[in-house]
C-alpha cells in the first residue's frame, strides 16, 4: 500500500459524528485516546478503522511500555511489551 492510499484511509476516520449530529475531530493518533478507543471498539467500528492497517502501536498509561494492537475475527487483541531505555549518547 502506498503511502498516498494510507492517507487517504486515515481521513476517512479524523472526523466523527456525534449522537447529536456534531461533528468531531477524532484524535486516534493521540496515545490517550488510541488505547480507549481500541480497547471499547465494536467488530464493526475495528474493520472501518482499521482497514489496510495490521497493527497499531502506541505507548502505554506510564510510558513504560509499548502496547500492540491488531485487529481478530472478535475484535481487537492487545500485547503489552517492556520498553527498555538505553544510554544516550
Amino acid at each position: 500500500m502506498s503511502l498516498e492510499e494510507l492517507r487517504r484511509h486515515f481521513r476517512t476516520v479524523l472526523v466523527v459524528q456525534h449522537e447529536d449530529r456534531r461533528k468531531y475531530y477524532f484524535r486516534f493518533y493521540d496515545p490517550r485516546v488510541l488505547r480507549v478507543f481500541l480497547t471499547n471498539t465494536t467488530t464493526i467500528e475495528v474493520k472501518r478503522f482499521f482497514g489496510p492497517v495490521s497493527a497499531f502501536y502506541c505507548e502505554g498509561q506510564d510510558g513504560k511500555e509499548l502496547l500492540t494492537f491488531k485487529r481478530g475475527r472478535a475484535g481487537v487483541s492487545a500485547t503489552q511489551s517492556p520498553v527498555s531505555r538505553g544510554k544516550p549518547e
